[in-house]
C-alpha cells in the first residue's frame, strides 16, 4: 500500500511538473511575439498610458526571466524524466525565439539556459540544438552586445559557454562537432 502511494505521489509530481512546463512554454510563446523591449521608456507622468504600458511590459519581462530560471533548474536537476517532454514541447526553440525581445535580463537567462543544456551533457539536447540550428540566439546576443573596450556581463557569460564547449571537446567528452563550428566561426 505504501509503495503504491509513493508511486502515485511520484506520478502526480511528474504530471504537475509537465503541466507547469507546458504553461511556461505557452507564456514564452506569447511573450516572444511582443516585440523589442529595448525601446520601452516611461513618461514623466506616472499615470500616463505609456508609463502604465511600460511598467506592465517590464513585469512581463521579469516574469519571462523567472520562467527561464525555473527551466534552467529543471534541465539541471531533472535531466532524464523531462528531456523527451521538453523536446516534444519545443522548449529550446521557444527559448531561442526570445532573443528578438532584445532584453538584457532575458538574454542573460537564455545564455544560462543553453549553458545548463550543454552542462547536462545530454545527447538529446545537444543533437536537437545542432539539428534544428538552435545555437543562433547565442551568436546573435554575442554580436549585438559586443563592445571591445567595455564588455558587458553577458559577454563573460557567453565566453564561459564557449569555454565549456572547447574544454569538453579537449577532454573527449561527447560534444557534437557542429558545436565547435559555431564557436570557431
Amino acid at each position: 500500500m505504501e509503495g503504491e502511494q509513493n508511486q502515485m505521489t511520484t506520478y502526480n509530481k511528474e504530471t504537475l511538473y509537465k503541466e507547469v512546463i507546458t504553461k511556461f512554454v505557452q507564456f514564452l510563446i506569447k511573450f516572444s511575439a511582443m516585440g523589442d523591449f529595448s525601446t520601452l521608456q516611461e513618461d514623466e507622468d506616472e499615470n500616463s498610458e505609456a508609463s502604465i504600458h511600460c511598467r506592465k511590459m517590464k513585469c512581463l519581462e521579469y516574469s519571462a526571466y523567472l520562467v527561464l530560471q525555473i527551466l534552467n533548474k529543471v534541465v539541471a536537476e531533472h535531466k532524464y524524466p523531462f528531456r523527451q517532454y521538453m523536446n516534444s514541447l519545443g522548449v529550446i526553440t521557444n527559448v531561442a525565439k526570445l532573443v528578438k525581445i532584445n532584453s538584457k535580463l532575458v538574454n542573460i537567462e537564455i545564455v544560462k539556459f543553453y549553458r545548463s543544456l550543454l552542462k547536462s551533457k545530454d545527447t538529446i539536447y545537444i543533437n536537437y540544438i545542432v539539428q534544428k540550428n538552435q545555437f543562433y540566439p547565442i551568436l546573435k546576443i554575442f554580436e549585438d552586445s559586443f563592445h571591445p573596450r567595455d564588455p558587458p556581463m553577458i559577454q563573460s557569460c557567453i565566453r564561459g559557454l564557449f569555454d565549456l564547449i572547447l574544454s569538453s571537446s579537449k577532454n573527449n567528452e561527447y560534444f557534437n562537432p557542429k558545436l565547435m563550428e559555431y564557436v570557431m566561426n
